[in-house]
């Protein structure tokens, strides 16, 4: 496993055109095979475009960077629900180059920490 992956908050001013960038182009390669363009296309507008992801900010949801080598190379979104004890991990993508180097497990390691701090009990 590559310890080298930073998390880094997209910041609402700066970073969410770079997130929905990145979005598209994760989602493109992963999905393209299951479904035709224009399909994907409007399932990227409804639900990973800069309104879409100002939308589930405004909704109380965190979007984070997945960094390496000083490059974004994935995203995860989760929103903290105290009132059900929990936290909801919404998105979790890579570029297809980092996958299955244990990020992921790196990932849910730093969520439990912020349900910790959270005081939540599961994700």
């Amino acid at each position: 496993m590559d310890s080298k992956y930073i998390f880094t908050e997209a910041n609402l001013d700066n970073d969410i055109d770079d997130l929905a960038q990145l979005a598209e182009s994760i989602w493109h390669n992963h999905f393209s095979s299951y479904f035709d363009t224009g399909t994907l296309n409007k399932l990227i507008k409804s639900s990973q475009s800069k309104g879409a992801v100002l939308k589930q900010i405004s909704e109380g949801y965190s979007y984070y960077f997945i960094v390496h080598n000083n490059h974004r190379v994935g995203y995860f979104s989760y929103r903290v629900e105290t009132e059900k004890d929990q936290m909801m991990l919404s998105k979790l993508y890579l570029s297809p180059l980092q996958r299955r180097k244990g990020v992921g497990r790196q990932v849910l390691v730093y969520l439990e920490k912020i349900c910790l701090q959270s005081a939540v009990s599961k994700i």
